[in-house]
């Protein structure tokens, strides 16, 4: 995702068995490819992109890590938000396309940077190209080809299901931004969760 102006994203699928190196090269097939390299990468601390391999190819690259700390995602917030609507969106999508959502992962990609975002009037397309692409016709004509007249009854219902479910998590993302912050009063006796905060206390005997 770019954190920067546009906040567009570009969407990878892949498999848990990916390491550092795998990592390296999908960023430059998929992002190097298309803007060059990033000044500054922001990542979270998952061994793929902590480890010494990664770390030591962004420095090559003279690329700046910015690795967030768990439970502490205010490295970017306003990235961190857009990820958890991307995040809520795909869950909400993959509920209904539990088998080919991957095939529809390009869809999904173009639908979102097709959009304008909260802080901008035009989308990430619009931003990089000066104009905003074609999206595929809303009807079909027929085919007389059954295979590809399938295929575009496919690709319509991708269409369908991604708008719906980003306009979803668009409106609940919006319902828990708009909670207000300013929860407590000062004095007030609140119950803390300090496993993961780090204290002067051995962890077996520090106050719960």
């Amino acid at each position: 995702m770019d954190h920067g102006l546009s906040k567009g994203i570009v969407l990878i699928p892949t498999h848990k068995k990916l390491d550092a190196i795998g990592t390296t090269e999908l960023l430059r097939d998929n992002v190097y490819k298309r803007y060059g390299l990033s000044e500054t990468i922001i990542s979270d601390r998952d061994p793929r992109f902590a480890s010494k391999v990664f770390q030591e190819w962004l420095k090559i690259l003279g690329t700046k890590s910015a690795m967030s700390t768990a439970y502490h995602p205010q490295t970017d917030g306003a990235t961190e938000r857009v990820m958890q609507e991307i995040q809520a969106y795909l869950s909400i999508y993959c509920i209904a396309n539990p088998s080919d959502w991957v095939n529809a992962i390009s869809t999904l990609e173009f639908v979102h940077n097709s959009r304008p975002h909260a802080d901008n009037k035009r989308s990430l397309l619009e931003l990089i190209m000066g104009y905003q692409p074609h999206a595929m016709p809303k009807m079909f004509s027929p085919s007389k080809i059954p295979n590809l007249e399938e295929r575009l009854k496919q690709i319509n219902e991708w269409r369908k299901d991604t708008l719906l479910a980003h306009e979803i998590a668009r409106e609940r993302m919006t319902k828990r931004n708009d909670v207000p912050l300013e929860r407590f009063t000062e004095g007030q006796n609140v119950w803390l969760d300090t496993r993961n905060f780090q204290t002067m206390y051995n962890k077996k005997i520090r106050p719960k």
